[in-house]
């Protein structure tokens, strides 16, 4: 519990100190009240994960309860299948053990700036086309296989960080999308390399889950573009 309350009080603090620049030396400093309230989805939902892990983790913020893995993370196997309405919504909110979690946090709140700057709705509404994309990765990994994390939502807001614009190209546009799948399968096959060497594949990083979130925010950020008079609320 001490764990738990120092990294929800480190996560908070730095989300909440850490403001952006004026836009010029003659602005006013960005009033902290409307500061928070520019990243508040981000805060609630790195909490959010952090209380989650240490309900599932059986209180000792390391790894998650077997039994409930089981239950909430999306997994593959048709006679489970009963599970599946409730695992598409559950998988994405717990995690394996507390360097997968924390991982996720640090993105939630490096991607605060997303949020800052295209505002709350926007934020969610990318970072959901994104969870739902990446779910079907789990029909791409071998029986018996189960999914976790928000990550893929995660890919998904990065995504959006660089491509949401209404003044990007389309070359550009296309660019980043052959980017992504390019570093997708990279980093795909790094990881079954290294496996191979190492024997180790108990835990493996779900790559073509965040390809499809990637690309589907990308996409999503294209075919609904962000006004150009858009700002953060």
């Amino acid at each position: 519990m001490i764990v738990f309350t120092l990294v929800v009080a480190i996560y908070v603090l730095s989300l909440a100190c850490i403001k952006p620049a004026p836009a010029s030396l003659k602005a006013a400093p960005v009033n902290w009240g409307r500061h928070v309230a520019s990243i508040k989805v981000s805060l609630i939902l790195g909490v959010a994960l952090l209380a989650i892990f240490l309900v599932v983790s059986d209180f000792s913020f390391d790894t998650v309860n077997d039994k409930t893995y089981a239950l909430l993370a999306l997994n593959n196997a048709r006679e489970l299948a009963t599970l599946w309405p409730l695992q598409v919504i559950t998988h994405s909110f717990i995690h394996v053990n507390w360097l997968h979690l924390l991982t996720n946090v640090t993105g939630v709140g490096m991607l605060s700036v997303y949020e800052r700057r295209v505002g709350a709705r926007r934020y969610l509404a990318v970072l959901a086309v994104a969870s739902v994309a990446s779910m079907p990765s789990v029909v791409f990994h071998p029986v018996p296989t189960a999914i976790t994390g928000i990550s893929g939502g995660l890919y998904g807001l990065a995504a959006a960080y660089f491509t949401d614009n209404a003044e990007l190209s389309f070359k550009d546009w296309l660019s980043f999308i052959a980017a992504f799948v390019l570093f997708a399968a990279f980093m795909a096959w790094s990881s079954d390399v290294t496996m191979a060497k190492t024997g180790i594949a108990d835990f493996r990083v779900d790559h073509i889950g965040h390809a499809l979130g990637a690309l589907a925010a990308i996409l999503y950020c294209r075919g609904r573009p962000l006004p150009a008079h858009a700002s953060a609320v």
